[in-house]
């Protein structure tokens, strides 16, 4: 996760964000708690991984990381309750983050193939 970059357009790197998975801590550690906010994500990453498996990708072209993906059960974000549609089906992946940071890699299909393990085919 360390290698997830800082993208410079937008507030803070996805690999700092609590929104999701922590509602609560996402509204209270300032967004400059860099290393809480980190550590908080990989206990995240870690729990999601053991209880269900790989929970995200990451796009490379000619060894340059372009987007990434991060995905889960719903379950596994608490937030989604929070929403006036209410919250997915217990047996839904829901997509949280789906970004391709790198302008020249858009449209070339990468958010596809992220996907691609998510899959019902």
């Amino acid at each position: 996760m360390e290698e997830v970059p800082e993208v410079e357009y937008i507030p803070y790197s996805c690999k700092y964000c609590l929104y999701w998975e922590f509602p609560e801590e996402h509204n209270k550690l300032p967004f400059n708690a860099k290393r809480e906010r980190f550590y908080k994500k990989l206990e995240w990453l870690n729990t999601v991984s053991n209880s269900f498996g790989n929970c995200g990708k990451l796009a490379y072209i000619d060894n340059r990381m372009v987007g990434y993906a991060e995905y889960a059960p719903s379950n596994f974000f608490p937030n989604s309750k929070n929403y006036p549609s209410g919250p997915p089906d217990d047996d839904a992946i829901l997509i949280a983050c789906l970004y391709i940071f790198r302008k020249e890699a858009r449209g070339l299909g990468i958010g596809q193939i992220l996907l691609k393990p998510l899959s019902l085919n």
